[in-house]
């Protein structure tokens, strides 16, 4: 990830450790505490934690959890 100068805008999606993708040794898994200290030096605008099924381009019926962030740099 990439500093961000004061005031600038983040929005990124984060893969949850409920994910299908969970073994992919490629990936780094979150949790909401991890998130959340993540993002200590920002305001963060928009947070959502959503588990859903729907297919992927490789895969059908894929298990997502995905964690949404829309934060602005104090």
């Amino acid at each position: 990830m990439i500093a961000l100068p004061q005031k600038d805008f983040l929005y990124g999606n984060f893969i949850g450790k409920e994910d299908d993708w969970k073994n992919n040794k490629n990936m780094s898994l979150w949790t909401k505490e991890k998130i959340i200290e993540f993002f200590k030096d920002y305001k963060i605008y928009y947070f959502a934690e959503k588990k859903y099924i729907k297919d992927s381009a490789s895969q059908e019926n894929k298990n997502w959890h995905v964690f949404e962030v829309y934060a602005q740099k104090k």
